[in-house]
Parts: C-alpha cells; sequence; structure tokens
C-alpha cells in the first residue's frame, strides 16, 4: 500500500500532505551508548553541535534505513566519498582518520545496535527500524545479524494493538529470539519484519511511490556543495534507468525470425498447399492478424493524434489571446490620445497659473517644506543630545559653549575609563580560567561518584569485576569463591587508608584461588584475549601462619571472615610495611610508610608515587559506603565553589559591558557639531518663510483661482494614465498567455512525425473524441489512458490469433493422419504450413503468392513493430523528461536564485554521430518500403538497421550507444541564470564549479532541490510524499539572504529541511526553525536534546534574572 492510498478521500490531482522526520532513536549506535531518543518538529528543525560531537553520525542512522548501501559521513568529504562503514558504527569506532592516529572502541565484544525513525503525516505516522547485533568479537559484516522493520500499525487510528518504540523492539528481541520475535509480527497489520533489506527497501519506495534512484539522491545531497556536472547528477541519480538495450536486443533476436522466412522464401515458390481447411483457417489466421496490425498501427498513431490535437487547441488559445491583444491596442490608443489632449490642457493652465504669479508660490511652498524638514531633524537631534548628557550625568543646555565644555569633560573621562577597562578584561580572564578549573574538578567528582555507584558492595573497578565472574562461571564456582584481594581487607583507620592503598597497590586486584581451581583458571587465561592485567594467588601456597610486623599496616586492617581471611592475611604478612609518623623516623627505617604515602625500600631507596590525589582510587573494604560519602561532601564543596566562581564572572561581565556603553557614549558626544542642534535660528527662518507665503495667497486672487483649474485638469489626466496603465498591464498578460500556448503548440509540432492525413483523421475521430478546450490541460492523462486501453484490446487480439495458430496445428495433424505420402515427412509447426499448402496447389494452384505475402507480414511487423515502437517509446521518453523539467522550472520561477534573478534548467538535445547515424538509417527503410521488388530493398534497409541495434547492445557503455538506446543520454542538462524583469539570460552552467564557496553552495542547493523534487515526486503528484531532505553543514558558506532564498526553494517544491550546521549557525537558522536538537560530545561519548527555541530562550532569560537577583 502506498501513502496516497492510505489516505482516503485524496483524489490523484490533489496535493498529498508529506511525511516529516518527527522522531529518531539509536541505541549504541557510534558514539551514541545506550538509548538516545529526538523530537523533531515538523515545521522546522535543525541539528546543532560542534565539529565532531555526532550530527553526521546522526544523518547516516536516517539514511541506513532508507538507502541499500549509504555513503556515510559525505559532509566531510563534499559529498562524494563515504570514509565509514556500517560496522564501525556498530562497535562504537571512533579517531579513524584523527591526527594521532589513535583508535577507540566503544563495544568490541557482543553488542546489539537499533535505530528507529518516524515519520509523521498529521495523525499518520511510519516507523522504519533497523536492528543489528554481532555474538563475537568479530568485525566482518558478514557476521552482523539484521533485521528491517517497516510499521504502519499507527496510521489507522482504530488499531488497538500496542505502539512500540525502540527499547521495545530490543527488549522483545533479546527475550524471544529472531524467529519468535518475526512471529510476534507476522499477524500484525501494517508490520513488515524482514531480514532481506532489499524487499523492506522495496516496500518502503513503493509506500512513498519513488524510483531506485530517489533515495540514493537524498543521500548524496545531504553533504553535496558543489556539482561538478548537472549531466553525471540527472543521468545516475535524478533519472531512473529507462534505457532499451533488453527491448533492441529482443527486437534484434526477433529479425533472426524473418532471416528464416526469407532463406524459405525460394524453397516456399515450389511448395504448395495441403488442404482446404488448412487454408481456411490460415486465411481466418491473417485475418487476426490485420486486425492485430491495425491495432499496432493505431498504437503508432496514437501519440501523433493526441499530439496533432494539442497542436489545434493551443492555436486557438494563440488566436484567442491575439484577439485580447488588439482590443487591448485599440484601447490604448484611443486613452493614449486622450491623455496627449488632456496634457495639453494642464500645461495651459499652469502657465496661466506661473504667469499669475504661481511660480513665486511654488518656489516659496518648496522652500517651506525644506525647511520644515530642517526643523524637525534639529528638534529631534537637540532632544537626542540633551538626552545623552542626561545619561553622562552633563548639563543639558542647548548653548555653543555648554556643548564645548561638554565636550572637554567627555575626553578627561574616555581616558579614565579606557584605564579601568583594560583593568577589568585582565581580571575576567584571570576569573573565567578560575572558574574552569573548579567545573573539571566537578565533572572529575562526579565521573567517580558514578564509578562508585555502579557497585554498592565494593570499590573493585567494574572490569574487574566482569572478569571475576567469567572466571567464576567457567570454573563453575560462585564469585564469592574467588575474591580479589581488595575485597578482603578493609582498612579502620581512615588516616591511613590512602598510604596502605598505595603500599598494598595492585595486589588489591590479585584474585585468591583455590588448589584445585587453579590449574584450568590458568589454562582458561592463558587461551583468551582478557583485556586486563590478571593476576593469580593460589591459595595452597600461603597456608602457613606469617608473622605481619609490630607495627605494620597489617594491624591496622580487618580481614573479612568468608573471604579466606588467613590466606590473605599470610600474603599481607609478606608485604608488611612499618608504620612510622614522619619522614624523619622513614628516613631511618627500611621498608617504612608514612600516613602521607611516603615510603621507604631498603636503606636510602625512597619514593612517593603522586600521580594521583591520596584519597583517590581507594579500592579496598566490604562496601563503598565511607568512599561515597566522602565523595559526596567533596562534590558538594566543589559545586559550591563552581557556582560563586560562575557569578562573579558574570558579575564582571555585566560591569564591563556598562562601562563599554558609556565609552560609546562618550564618543559620540565629542564627534556632535552644533550647528546640528541650533534649533531657533531653524524656527525663525520657517516662520519668515510663512509669512511671506501668507502674503501672496489670497482664496478671492486670480492666482487661486488659476491654481484650482490646474489642480482638476492634472487629477482628470492621472485617472486617463491609470487607465492606460491597466490596459497595458491587461496586455501584457495577454502576450504572456500567448507565448505560453506558442511554447506548448511547438512542443505538440515537434512530437508530430508527420502530418496526419485526412484519412487517419477520420479513422481516429470515429475511436477518440476531439478533446475540447477545457480540456487541454488533462491532455496528458487522456493519452496515457487512451494508449492503455489500446494495448489491452491489443493483448487480446493476439491471444485470438495464438488460438487460431493451435487450431491450425491441430488441422495439420489430422491432415497428416489422412495423407500418408507427400506429407509424410511434413512437420505440425506453424513454419511447416508450406508443406501443407503444397500439397493443396497441386490440386488447385501455386501457393506462392501466400508464402511472398507472409514473408512480407513479418517483414513489415519487424519494420513498424519493433524498430520504430522501440525508438518512439524512447523518443517519447525524452519529451516525458522535458516535460517534468519544464514543471519544475514553473516553480522555480517563484523562487529568486539571487536578488532579481531565478534559475532554469535547460534541457538540449544531444546530437551523436550515432543519432545520425540511425536517422539515416530510418529515411532508408521508409524509402525502401515503398520500392515495388518484393520486399527485396525494405529487407536489406531493415538487416542494416537491425545491426546498429546489435551493435549497440554489445557497446551499451560506450557514449554513442547511450546516446542511441538510453533516453537520458539524448539530453544535456544545463542551469541557466535569467533576469527577472528584462528575460535575459545572464549566464549558463553545466555545475557549480568557479565563483566563490557561497555560490557553488547556492548553486547546487537549487539544483538539488529540483532534482529532489523531480525525484521523490509520485506520479500526478506536485510534491513529494517524503518531505523531508537533509542539509548537513548547512550555509557554512552563505548569507543569510542566501539561505532564506534556498529555504525558500525549499518550502516551494514541498521539502522540508532538516539543518545540520556548527553552533555557530544558530542565529541564522532560528528564524526559520522552530526547534533544535543540541549534539554534545564529551571524550568518546555523544548525546543530544531536543529544544523549541522558546525553551532555550526562556533558560536563557532565566539565567539572567538569577544573576541579576544576585
Amino acid at each position: 500500500m502506498s501513502a496516497q492510498q492510505a489516505l482516503p478521500g485524496m483524489n490523484e490531482t490533489e496535493t498529498t500532505p508529506a511525511y516529516c522526520l518527527s522522531q529518531l532513536e539509536v541505541f549504541n549506535w557510534g558514539p551514541f551508548s545506550g538509548l538516545h531518543r529526538m523530537a523533531f518538529d515538523p515545521a522546522g528543525c535543525s541539528l546543532i553541535g560542534q565539529t565532531g560531537s555526532g550530527k553526521t553520525t546522526l544523518v547516516d542512522a536516517i539514511m541506513t534505513l532508507i538507502c541499500a548501501q549509504p555513503r556515510y559521513n559525505l559532509a566531510s568529504t563534499g559529498g562524494h566519498e563515504s570514509d565509514r562503514d556500517l560496522i564501525s558504527y556498530v562497535r562504537g569506532v571512533t579517531g579513524v582518520g584523527g591526527e594521532d592516529d589513535s583508535i577507540h572502541t566503544a563495544r568490541p565484544a557482543q553488542t546489539i545496535t537499533g535505530i528507529s525513525v518516524e515519520l509523521s503525516q498529521g495523525e499518520s505516522t511510519l516507523r522504519l527500524i533497523a536492528l543489528l547485533w554481532l555474538d563475537s568479537s568479530s568485525t566482518s559484516q558478514s557476521d552482523m545479524k539484521r533485521l528491517w522493520l517497516f510499521d504502519t500499525s499507527t496510521i489507522d487510528a482504530n488499531n488497538n494493538e500496542p505502539v512500540y518504540g525502540l527499547a521495545d523492539y530490543l527488549q522483545l528481541l533479546q527475550e524471544q529470539g529472531t524467529r519468535n520475535f518475526k512471529l510476534h509480527f507476522k499477524e500484525l497489520q501494517g508490520v513488515l519484519v524482514t531480514e532481506n533489506k532489499k524487499a523492506y527497501l522495496a516496500q518502503v519506495r513503493r509506500f512513498f511511490e519513488v524510483g531506485e534512484n530517489a533515495f540514493v539522491l537524498l543521500n548524496r545531497a545531504a553533504g553535496l556543495k558543489q556539482l561538478n556536472s548537472i549531466d553525471e547528477l540527472f543521468r545516475e541519480l535524478v533519472l531512473d534507468n529507462r534505457s532499451a538495450f533488453k527491448r533492441a536486443a529482443e527486437v534484434a533476436n526477433e529479425f533472426d525470425d524473418l532471416t528464416g522466412i526469407h532463406a524459405e522464401l525460394e524453397i516456399a515458390k515450389q511448395q504448395q498447399q495441403s488442404l482446404l481447411p488448412v487454408e481456411k483457417t490460415e486465411q481466418q489466421r491473417a485475418v487476426a492478424n490485420s486486425k492485430l496490425n491495425q491495432l499496432n498501427e493505431l498504437n503508432d498513431l496514437l501519440p501523433q493524434w493526441y499530439a496533432h490535437q494539442a497542436y489545434r487547441l493551443w492555436a486557438n488559445e494563440i488566436a484567442a489571446q491575439q484577439h485580447e491583444i488588439e482590443r487591448c491596442s485599440l484601447a490604448l490608443e484611443q486613452h493614449e490620445q486622450q491623455a496627449h489632449q488632456q496634457q495639453t490642457l494642464v500645461d495651459d493652465c499652469y502657465q496661466r497659473y506661473q504667469k499669475l504669479g504661481g511660480a513665486s508660490i511654488e518656489d516659496l511652498k518648496r522652500q517651506i517644506d525644506d525647511q520644515h524638514q530642517q526643523h524637525i531633524r534639529l528638534q529631534q537631534n537637540a532632544r537626542d543630545y540633551q538626552q545623552l548628557c542626561q545619561t553622562l550625568t552633563f548639563k543639558n543646555e542647548l548653548s555653543r559653549e555648554q556643548l564645548r565644555v561638554n565636550q572637554q569633560q567627555a575626553e578627561t573621562k574616555l581616558t579614565t575609563l579606557n584605564a579601568e577597562l583594560d583593568e577589568l578584561e585582565h581580571s575576567r580572564e584571570q576569573q573565567t580560567q578560575q572558574t574552569l578549573n573548579a567545573e573539571d574538578q566537578l565533572n572529575s567528582l562526579n565521573k567517580e561518584i558514578s564509578q562508585v555507584l555502579a557497585t554498592p558492595d565494593s570499590s573493585i573497578p567494574s572490569d574487574f569485576r566482569h572478569f571475576q565472574q567469567a572466571l567464576a562461571e567457567e570454573l563453575q564456582i560462585s564469585p564469592q569463591q574467588i575474591p580479589y584481594i581488595g575485597q578482603c581487607i578493609e582498612v579502620q583507620d581512615k588516616l591511613w587508608q590512602g598510604a596502605i592503598e598505595r603500599a598494598i597497590g595492585s595486589h588489591r586486584l590479585r584474585l585468591v584461588v583455590a588448589p584445585n581451581d587453579m590449574h584450568p583458571a590458568l589454562n582458561w587465561i592463558n587461551q583468551r584475549n582478557n583485556r586486563l592485567h590478571v593476576r593469580l594467588l593460589n591459595s595452597a601456597d600461603y597456608q602457613q601462619t606469617r608473622q605481619p610486623l609490630d607495627n605494620g599496616f597489617c594491624h591496622k586492617v580487618k580481614f573479612k571472615q568468608d573471604g579466606q581471611p588467613a590466606v590473605v592475611k599470610n600474603f599481607l604478612a609478606g608485604i608488611d610495611r612499618h608504620c612510622v609518623a614522619s619522614a624523619d623516623e622513614l628516613k631511618n627505617q627500611p621498608y617504612g610508610l608514612t600516613r602521607e604515602g611516603l615510603m621507604s625500600g631498603k636503606k636510602g631507596l625512597f619514593e612517593k608515587q603522586d600521580q594521583r590525589a591520596l584519597n583517590q582510587g581507594w579500592i579496598t573494604g566490604f562496601d563503598n559506603r565511607s568512599r561515597l560519602t566522602e565523595l559526596k561532601q567533596q562534590q558538594l564543596d566543589a559545586k559550591q565553589l563552581a557556582e560563586e566562581l560562575r557569578q562573579q564572572l558574570e558579575a564582571l561581565k555585566v560591569h564591563q559591558q556598562h562601562l563599554t556603553q558609556q565609552k560609546s557614549l562618550l564618543v559620540h558626544l565629542q564627534t556632535i557639531d552644533y550647528s546640528e542642534l541650533n534649533v531657533a535660528d531653524a524656527e525663525a527662518l520657517l516662520e519668515q518663510l510663512k509669512q511671506r507665503l501668507s502674503a501672496l495667497q489670497n482664496p478671492e486672487s486670480d492666482t487661486a483661482k488659476a491654481e484650482q483649474q490646474w489642480h482638476e485638469a492634472k487629477n482628470t489626466l492621472t485617472n486617463i494614465q491609470e487607465t492606460i496603465q491597466q490596459l497595458k498591464i491587461s496586455q501584457g498578460r495577454a502576450q504572456d498567455k500567448k507565448q505560453e500556448a506558442h511554447n506548448k503548440a511547438t512542443r505538440a509540432k515537434q512530437r508530430l512525425a508527420q502530418s496526419l492525413t485526412e484519412k487517419q483523421i477520420e479513422r481516429l475521430k470515429a475511436d477518440y473524441a476531439m478533446v475540447e478546450s477545457d480540456q487541454r490541460e488533462q491532455l496528458v492523462d487522456l493519452e496515457r489512458e487512451a494508449m492503455h486501453a489500446l494495448q489491452q484490446k491489443t493483448t487480446r487480439q493476439q491471444q485470438k490469433l495464438a488460438a487460431l495458430e493451435g487450431q491450425l496445428g491441430r488441422q495439420m495433424v489430422n491432415a497428416k493422419q489422412k495423407d500418408t505420402g507427400a506429407l509424410s515427412e511434413a512437420g505440425t509447426e506453424l513454419e511447416d504450413v508450406a508443406a501443407y499448402m503444397e500439397q493443396l496447389k497441386q490440386l488447385t494452384r501455386e501457393a506462392l503468392p501466400d508464402k511472398l505475402e507472409r514473408f512480407l507480414h513479418y517483414l513489415n511487423q519487424s519494420s513498424d513493430q519493433g524498430v520504430t515502437q522501440l525508438l518512439t517509446r524512447i523518443e517519447n521518453e525524452v519529451s516525458v523528461i522535458e516535460e517534468r523539467i519544464e514543471e519544475l522550472n514553473a516553480t522555480l520561477r517563484e523562487v529568486d536564485f539571487q536578488a532579481g534573478r531565478y534559475l532554469q534548467l535547460l534541457p538540449q538535445k544531444v546530437s551523436h554521430e550515432s543519432l545520425q547515424t540511425l536517422h539515416k538509417a530510418q529515411r532508408n527503410l521508409r524509402s525502401a518500403a515503398l520500392q515495388d521488388d518484393q520486399g527485396e530493398s525494405h529487407y536489406k534497409a531493415l538487416m542494416a538497421l537491425i545491426q546498429l541495434l546489435r551493435d549497440a547492445v554489445e557497446r551499451k557503455r560506450t557514449r554513442p550507444a547511450q546516446a542511441l538506446l538510453d533516453p537520458r543520454y539524448r539530453l544535456q542538462f544545463s542551469v541557466e541564470i535569467i533576469e527577472r524583469d528584462s528575460g535575459t539570460i545572464l549566464e549558463t552552467r553545466t555545475g557549480s564549479k568557479g565563483g566563490s564557496g557561497g555560490e557553488k553552495e547556492i548553486i547546487a542547493s537549487f539544483i538539488l532541490t529540483a532534482s529532489l523534487s523531480y525525484a521523490l515526486c509520485p506520479k500526478n503528484c506536485k510534491t513529494p510524499l517524503f518531505g523531508t531532505v537533509i542539509l548537513d553543514e548547512a550555509f557554512s558558506k552563505s548569507s543569510q539572504a542566501v539561505a532564506a532564498r534556498i529555504i525558500l526553494a525549499l518550502r516551494e517544491f514541498g521539502l522540508h529541511p532538516l539543518f545540520v550546521t556548527p553552533n555557530k549557525e544558530m542565529r541564522l537558522l532560528r528564524t526559520h526553525t522552530q526547534s533544535a536538537v543540541l549534539v554534545h560530545r564529551r571524550q568518546q561519548q555523544s548525546s543530544a536534546v531536543s529544544l523549541s527555541w522558546q525553551e532555550i530562550d526562556q533558560h536563557l532569560k532565566q539565567q539572567i534574572t538569577k544573576t541579576k537577583q544576585t
């Protein structure tokens, strides 16, 4: 079921709402460990994060679900090459291609990955899911298992089935296994579960009604910043492969049958018909074949008929618009004559007004208007100056002397202010560094607390606990039977714990193994890559009691009773150290230890391991409560310090901003000139001008009356001119419609291979109604429907012909049973009919005319049905491409590519030598078919044409062969930049090379937008059903105005962009999107969060309010 079928009530000509990305979920995908869910606003969303944070990783997750062989990480390669693969994302491999060549694998062992994309169309929802897992540490693609899910179960509002999220799918797969997982969804309507990605993608394409190239183009377009060749884009990614190489091979093979018939023609001249029933059936077969030929002829004529209709209708439209143009021209002539007469009257009235004193009045009015504007400007300047003085606490008196005093004070104040700003900048830098250091300390404590919380019963690191569990399972014992030494002891004196932890060192992670388990444990450890420093202790070697030192640290340690305390105590006694109070005592005490962690070895040897703080890295003890309490207190102190430093930093920033604003005001004050503030002089001059004008104006004077007559005449002239302007607009519209009709009539005429004869027209009228003028826009649909009905009729006639041929065979079998003489060696196949006709001719007449007719029939059939239909279909495909590109151009005309300019795609016919040779062979074929030589010339001309097709099929990867049989290569593509007002073609490009990075990006963006619309739009739809397109590294080289035009173009084509961009582009995109998904990466881990711009603004306001309150 397609997306359009899923929406009842939609007819084929309406615009179907698009499915847009509304949610993305990933689990263990690249650096995104665990489950991450991101919501996307269909009204507009952006994916934002620093370079390397994982934005493109999320884009590649989407491409994995819609592309057969997605190209990954295309933004970093300009949209051309892929430098990652699926297995690296599942394993979480990072660091590939980095400067230090260090590679980190987040999930090296058994692992599972999930990806889920939700596409919404109002209340309807589609989910695409991939579940990928590895049962071992293999890095081979062949070892990875896959399940692909296509889920439309939420489309039906009445569906009571549960809605699954990605976490539910993963849990269900782990609990039930692959087979039961598939059975679980088998009966669920609207859900497809398959291990075959090809079948899954076929369902996706059927749903969105797109070809195989659509999502490949979407993948490539995500990171493409320039187009080297528009030809390559359209031929390889946009246009579907409708080449006719296969059909050409079939036509060539069919010609082999004609060759055989031609070879038998001389033999057929010596044969005779066999029996009358055979002759009668052969005649019936000829009639049926003739009807089939008529239908085939109709197949050839029908496109010509509709092209003829189109030409007639658009010619009528040209005539109608010409009539409108002439009507407007006549009206224009009349009104322009009136305008000329009225202009003369206006000039006469104006001359009379001027003679009566109007010149002086007009000049005074202009002076008053100018002085009034000057007065307003000076008043505003004075108000601004006084407000500035008030802000700076200067006197705001409007006088030249006070202005000079204020400017001197400003200069003095600026000197002091600059010095204060320099000192403040230095303080801010120091405060920033202190704040960053405090935050780093807090993050370190948070990480350590997380590690401690993961193991509440001990402080042993998790990877060592996992190894302990794995070894216990191998030995078939409990982990408590092979404890680490660190789990068996607990330091009683906490003041000494850090020093004792260092003294015991790595022995804390040594496993205590019983004698019976030692041999299998060693074998198991030896044969595997443990990824750890493994240490074992054979308990049998430490059964003999050893006494610890009298003042050794063993007396400060408590031993766990169920953890082989005697063995552990004996072992620690062997490495015991004297606990001394100070470094002075340690100096003379070998193998001693201070509470601060300083240790001595043999006499004269000392060491202190300060790689980390003494209170960090503790792993001994029966639980981690004391350690956790200590860490949380440190965390609280660090958090308080970081907050205090942040508040101090914000206060410095606010103070610095205030001083900077003051500096700007002082600098502005120094630039003010008193002439721009002198309001009093301006008022006096304005009043003088008004008094002079009042003296000249008198309502009862001849001058006033002449002025009124002049204004009335001007108003009449304005009305006439407005009418003229409206007539010109109407005339221009008619000319545009006439030009459009002319273009369409020209294309219709080009489709007419030759004019239809009167007989052909009358024949077509009998079967097909004339198209009315109100149907001319539906001509393509009417032609398609008529061709479909004719094909069905032709198929039925072919079946009837096949039935007659079967009957003929049975009659020949019957005749052979009755005639065992001349027909004894004859066969019963269709090509054996000549033997039976030969026998009948001996009784009646020669059968040679029938054989000749059969040969000519097959000759015409091979020529017309095979070759002509093949080449006509290719030409029709070229026309369809041109028509669809013209539809794209109509939308491109609605959007400015640059200010006052728009783009147009230009498909031009390619003229290859192979095409010229083909056309020459076609002309020879038509000429030879008219010669009266029993088809010999016709046969040779057809043989030459068939040989051209054979050569093209054998060399189908060459450009001449592609131009011959592949519609994509009969056109070459470029783009024109057109000035909107004049229609002038300013430039023609074949790609986006040349110019600045921004020019390359906008040209590539506009062409890709049109290409995506072409590839994603289903038939009879104006907009795509799959609406989301991804722009990785969006607008990295574009201005805001350019970006706005690109976004407008996307919306005109019904596409909904997801902008993937670094943080620096946030200000640009927030005006075009409703929300953002923020991607953040810390070390090897990435995370993401969905926020609306309102939520981001609200957070910032809260921070500002909090700062002001403090």
